[in-house]
Formats: structure tokens, C-alpha cells, sequence
């Protein structure tokens, strides 16, 4: 306040920064600037925001950091919540190390310690079950953690439905499949017409296909393929042509039976298990129709590994060699996406989602694909 001069260059340098896309340099100035203001921490809350709409997540975390050293001002609470937003973000994007995990699982229990277990924090409950569920494997305190969630009093109706799912997805992984399709059975019939209730459906239906019923886990996603979510409607679409392209000529469905265990496998990220399964396949059923699926899988799990070059080989071999099968644009848009994001090769990501564009007009991926070529070619998007 002394110096408003001063307060301006540093502003107008955090601008130049963040426009050059140099995040730790920007965030370097509004510290110091924190530090001689001695002022709340609201400037580098918003700063914050702007990180992590960027993928900039360690910057972020370093941000939120400095808020909580402050000590409980303004902005204690929501800085320690965003921080543990912001921590989950950059594991469900890939960026992460072991250590990452270990340091999430801490933060949310350290928050749970200070806060308590009520209808305030059971969001931090949710969170940490998924997290010790398919991240450390620690299925039993994942579970045990849910329960207390579903139980917590004035949770909100959403959350309560949200955490129902999860509990249900760590009974499947702890081999309870009839305890799972209870749970998202309630909240299909809690929230009608919704898309919560979609996703709910969608579950019940993938937890048929793992087990076998390939007839009742088809019927579930016919009816899904007109959700209103894209995504669900997309997962549903490929789970309803898997079953009919492996069941028509094999109706003892024995092959997508051993692929659907591999799915499952993929799915409690046991993925060493999962390859086993897959190699298996062509030699126990010679002459199956999973030629595609199979690459796909594979693919799957080496993007799982955070092996991305190794994914590829598998994507472009059902480009080339199944253009027109069931998993032919999906393949095209992940490798667009790998390009994109995680091999710095945006040229290739380009001419991926132009590909898209002219040899798949009626994909799932088209909207996406249009707006991630514009932005790549470099056209000005609306409101930018």
C-alpha cells in the first residue's frame, strides 16, 4: 500500500508471466508481493484457480501451500479443500509419482482429524475411499470408510448417492457383487430421469458384463445408449456392440467371458494378471471375434502403467487393420489425445482429430475432436 507503484509492476509481471505460460514465475511474484502486503491470500487463491484451469497443478499446490503457512485467515478452509482438489485432479490426469498418493492419503486424513467425520467433510471421505480403493488397493478401509459416509447425518442427497456408487464399486472389488447391485439398484430409484441414475444403471449393467450376463448387462445399456450424458452414452453404445459382435456367431460367449474377466482385471488395475488373460485368449478360443477388443485392452493398460508409447503400436494397429470395427474412432481419438497431452507432439495430434473429422463424422468424439483441432490450427475460440 505504501508503494502503489510497485504493487502494479508486480501485477502487470504476473500478467506477462501467466500469458508466457511461465506458472512458478508467476506465482514466485505474488508471494513476495503476499509477503510485503502482508494481506490475506486472496490474490493467490484466484491465482490458483488460474493454475489448475491450466493443468498447472504443482504450481497450484505450491499456492495453496503458502495460503494454509499462513495460518487460519480467510482463506484457511477453502485453500486446504482446493489443495486436496487440486492433488486429485493431477492423479485422475496421470502426472503423478507414488509419492503423490501417500502425501493425498495424509492430507485427507490430517483433514478429517482437525474437521471430524460429519456432513461438512464427508465429501473428504468419498474422495480418500476412491483414493484407497484404486489407487493403494487398501480395499478394506475404503469400504469401511464408505460405510461410515452413508451413514453420516444431513449428508447431501447427491454426495449420499455418489458415495452409495463408490461403495458399491469397492464391493465389486472385494468380490460382494450382490451388496454392489443393491446399492446402485437405490440409487437408480432415488434419482429418476437423472443422470446420477444413468451412471447408477450404467454400473449395474458393467457389473453383469464382468460376471457373465452378457444377456441383462445388454439390455441395461440398450436403454443407456440415448443417455443424455455423452459419456455414459458412448461406454454404453461400445459395452452393447462388444456383446453382440462376440455373442452372434459364439453364443456360448465363452471367449468374451475369459475378456470380460480381463476387463476386470484392467478394472482393479491388476494389470500384469489382466496381459496373462488377454495373451490367453487366442489360445484357448482360436478364431474369436476379439481381434479388436483385445488391442484395445492392451492399450488400455499400458496408458494404466502411464506407458504411453508402448500404447500406441496397439491404437494405430485398429486404425489400420479395423477402420470400420466397434473401437476404430475411439482408437483414433486417444492416440489424438496421447499426442496432445502426454508426447508433446501436436502436429500428429492434429492430423489424429482431422481424422476424425473426415473418416468418422458420425462419432461420439466429433464436438470434441472439431474444438481440439480449431484449438491446435490455432483459430480463436468463443469468448477467448
Amino acid at each position: 500500500q505504501k508503494n502503489p507503484q510497485a504493487t502494479v509492476f508486480t501485477q502487470l509481471l504476473t500478467w506477462q508471466y501467466l500469458q508466457q505460460k511461465e506458472y512458478d514465475l508467476a506465482l514466485n511474484q505474488m508471494i513476495a508481493l503476499s509477503k510485503r502486503q502482508k494481506d490475506n491470500g486472496e490474490q493467490i487463491y484466484q491465482l490458483c484457480q488460474t493454475f489448475v484451469s491450466n493443468d498447472a497443478f504443482d504450481t497450484a499446490i505450491r499456492g495453496y501451500d503458502f495460503i494454509i503457512s499462513k495460518g487460519k485467515q480467510d482463506y484457511y478452509i477453502p485453500a486446504r479443500i482446493e489443495l486436496l482438489n487440486t492433488k486429485n485432479l493431477k492423479i485422475t490426469s496421470g502426472k503423478y509419482q507414488p509419492q503423490d498418493l501417500i502425501s493425498l492419503e495424509k492430507d485427507y486424513q490430517d483433514l478429517l482429524s482437525e474437521f471430524g467425520r460429519n456432513s461438512n467433510t464427508a465429501f473428504a471421505m468419498q474422495k480418500l475411499a476412491r483414493l484407497q480403493a484404486f489407487k493403494l488397493h487398501k480395499t478394506a478401509d475404503a469400504e469401511k470408510l464408505l460405510e461410515q459416509a452413508v451413514l453420516v447425518p444431513g449428508i447431501q442427497p447427491r454426495l449420499l448417492a455418489d458415495c452409495k456408487m463408490d461403495l458399491g464399486d469397492v464391493y465389486l472389488l472385494t468380490n460382494k457383487p450382490w451388496e454392489a447391485t443393491l446399492l446402485y439398484s437405490q440409487v437408480e430409484k432415488a434419482f429418476p430421469n437423472t443422470n446420477t441414475a444413468q451412471e447408477a444403471k450404467y454400473r449395474n449393467a458393467r457389473l453383469a458384463y464382468f460376471t457373465g450376463d452378457f444377456t441383462w448387462a445388454k439390455a441395461q445399456v440398450d436403454v443407456l445408449k440415448a443417455a443424455t450424458s455423452q459419456l455414459i452414452a458412448n461406454d454404453a453404445l461400445n459395452l452393447s456392440l462388444l456383446i453382440t459382435d462376440n455373442t452372434t456367431f459364439d453364443t456360448t460367449g465363452n471367449a468374451l467371458k475369459m475378456y470380460a474377466r480381463a476387463d476386470f482385471l484392467i478394472y482393479k488395475e491388476q494389470t500384469d494378471r489382466a496381459m496373462k488373460t488377454l495373451d490367453s485368449i487366442n489360445q484357448v478360443y482360436p478364431g474369436n471375434t476379439l481381434a479388436d477388443d483385445i488391442l484395445m485392452a492392451k492399450a488400455k493398460v499400458f496408458i494404466q502403467q502411464k506407458q504411453y508409447p508402448l500404447a500406441i503400436p496397439f491404437l494405430q494397429k485398429i486404425a489400420d487393420e479395423h477402420p470400420n470395427d466397434l473401437w476404430a474412432d475411439d482408437a483414433v481419438f486417444m492416440m489424438a489425445d496421447l499426442y496432445e497431452n502426454r508426447l508433446d507432439n501436436k502436429a500428429k495430434a492434429q492430423v489424429l482429430y482431422q481424422k476424425i473429422i473426415t473418416d468418422y463424422p458420425s462419432s461420439l468424439w466429433i464436438s470434441e475432436a472439431r474444438k481440439k483441432y480449431r484449438a491446435l490450427r490455432g483459430d480463436q475460440l468463443p469468448g477467448s
